[in-house]
């Protein structure tokens, strides 16, 4: 069997390998998002078989001033391995990430940050 996901092609933003990562089932379709660098992405499929990158990818980057920003070939060092939860009620993905909070001092990084 296959991978269903590796690293991008060079130059993609996921090129610098991928990290941990969720998969969804909602709208029917079954949603992989995952971590490459201080990045998430996702990716579709029908079956758990054939996927699909999104277009749009990444789909969720850490801002400044909330969060810190790593350069893209660090491996998600501040914002990685999304938990992901649909609420069909209200048509929305929500996710809740491992963050470092951009005031924190070196000994107290850690943090959550919950995405929608």
């Amino acid at each position: 069997m296959q991978p269903i996901l590796t690293e991008g092609e060079p130059g993609a933003w996921d090129a610098h390998g991928v990290l941990t990562g969720t998969t969804v089932q909602a709208r029917g379709l079954y949603w992989l998002f995952y971590g490459s660098g201080p990045r998430v992405g996702v990716m579709t499929s029908p079956d758990l078989i054939h996927w699909t990158k999104h277009p749009a990818n990444p789909v969720l980057v850490p801002v400044e001033p909330y969060y810190q920003v790593a350069p893209s070939d660090v491996l998600g060092h501040n914002w990685r391995d999304p938990c992901i939860v649909w609420f069909p009620g209200e048509g929305v993905f929500e996710a809740y990430l491992c963050a470092r909070q951009h005031d924190y001092d070196p000994v107290h990084t850690g943090g959550t940050c919950v995405a929608r």
